[in-house]
């Protein structure tokens, strides 16, 4: 770059300018500019609340340096903050900085060596998916007094687990995107949709559902939800993606399978993991989960080896000879 493009990018923004719109200025930085909402609220959260920090503390964030970014680090930590959600705070602040020395504002980056916590020796993760088995105790013991929140809830749980959705795909399905006589998704993203044709079970859950649906639908800009809010202030409004979330990892508690640092997601891992038992196939379960490389696929493939080599050494067995299918795999109750 030369010395005259480096002038004018000096003078194109004031400190003062970006940190009042920062907004504008990350968004093109976020996921190649392709970022979710969800993705950039996020974000946008997680630098609102350093920006309170800094205000309270009486410094500019364009002039904080690695000691001021490690004391936040720590209030993070002081306030009950979990290593997972401080890291992903930091991912955020990262880009903020990032952006602002791309606009030579800054020098260098002061996030750049704030530690990353190691998650996976703190949190060891036990329950990494649902067997089959569980799925079914939960779907059959949902309580059935109330017919709505019955079908939802089981809804919520089969279209993770059986159909591999998300739950913010769960939250952005309106009326319009559903074919409730054929069993068929509409799922919308920004340039493109994808379809997805429901499991049996689902398509029942869903015919059901829209039975007995108790509130009138309150249309928004993504159309007339499907999913309905039951509370006092939001009666016939659109569930929210955290909405759905509680929801789930409420119920998941109450069957004691929701573990610290794991969340409902374990629902669409249910879903990858039963489709590659039953399969061998990682094509397959990047069909079903519409994962867009392969990479987010064999983890599944990972997964399942390690089971097999955890039940081989309990069986004093080769794992080879495990994975050749040539003993009788007891079936797992978790």
């Amino acid at each position: 770059m030369s010395q005259k493009e480096t002038l004018y990018l000096k003078n194109l923004v004031s400190s003062e300018n970006f940190v009042a719109d920062y907004k504008t200025y990350l968004h093109p930085h976020i996921g190649k500019g392709k970022a979710s909402v969800d993705t950039l609220e996020n974000y946008f959260v997680a630098i609102e609340q350093y920006l309170t920090f800094c205000r309270n503390k009486g410094v500019q964030p364009l002039q904080a340096n690695n000691a001021f970014l490690l004391s936040y680090h720590e209030h993070l930590h002081q306030k009950g903050y979990k290593k997972a959600s401080i890291n992903l705070k930091f991912v955020a602040l990262r880009r903020f900085y990032h952006v602002a020395k791309l606009l030579f504002l800054i020098a260098e980056n002061p996030c750049k060596n704030i530690p990353v916590n190691n998650l996976h020796e703190e949190f060891p993760r036990k329950t990494y998916h649902l067997t089959k088995k569980q799925l079914e105790n939960i779907l059959e013991k949902l309580p059935q007094d109330r017919p709505f929140l019955y079908y939802r809830n089981a809804l919520f749980i089969s279209l993770m687990a059986l159909d591999g959705l998300r739950c913010s795909e769960i939250a952005n399905l309106s009326l319009e995107d559903v074919d409730a006589e054929h069993g068929v998704l509409l799922l919308r993203k920004k340039k493109t949709a994808d379809i997805v044709s429901l499991q049996k079970r689902s398509h029942l859950y869903l015919q059901e559902y829209l039975k007995c649906t108790e509130e009138k639908a309150v249309p928004d800009e993504l159309g007339t939800p499907l999913f309905l809010s039951d509370a006092n202030n939001s009666l016939g409004k659109r569930l929210s993606r955290r909405g759905i979330r509680y929801i789930l990892n409420r119920i998941l508690r109450q069957f004691g399978l929701k573990e610290e640092n794991l969340s409902c997601y374990l629902l669409r891992r249910t879903c990858g993991s039963l489709v590659y038992a039953s399969t061998n196939d990682l094509e397959e379960v990047r069909r079903v989960l519409r994962h867009h490389r392969q990479k987010g696929s064999t983890a599944y493939l990972e997964r399942q080896n390690r089971l097999l080599k955890r039940y081989a050494q309990a069986q004093k067995l080769s794992p080879h000879t495990v994975a050749d299918n040539k003993v009788n795999m007891p079936k797992k109750d978790s």
